[in-house]
């Protein structure tokens, strides 16, 4: 496991990066082995890890993920199996965070 995050939204549920690349989402209610939900986040060729996880402060149905394979993806936990959207970097991400209000406020959340 490179990372946790706590749904701020769901107090039950977590997501977890792997070393796999892949994210899995938890529901602490529940007591059994296998998680919820599991996306193949930074799976490629080049066996990339997923090194951050961060809910959304604002939408609860949304996580991004950074990883080694250089992107920032934002995944809809609703529609796992697809990203919402990504975005590439110059580096391997190792931290990623949500800007809860942009300058001036507002509603919108930004990816940074």
């Amino acid at each position: 496991v490179r990372d946790v995050a706590c749904n701020e939204h769901m107090e039950h549920q977590f997501a977890a990066g792997y070393e796999s690349g892949e994210i899995a989402i938890w529901d602490k209610r529940i007591n059994r082995a296998a998680c919820d939900i599991r996306i193949k986040a930074h799976n490629n060729l080049n066996n990339a890890q997923a090194r951050s996880v961060a809910w959304h402060p604002i939408r609860r149905e949304l996580l991004a993920s950074g990883g080694t394979d250089y992107f920032c993806r934002v995944w809809d936990i609703n529609q796992p199996t697809a990203e919402r959207f990504s975005v590439q970097t110059i580096a391997q991400v190792s931290v990623t965070k949500w800007r809860p209000k942009p300058p001036g406020g507002g509603q919108i959340c930004e990816l940074v």
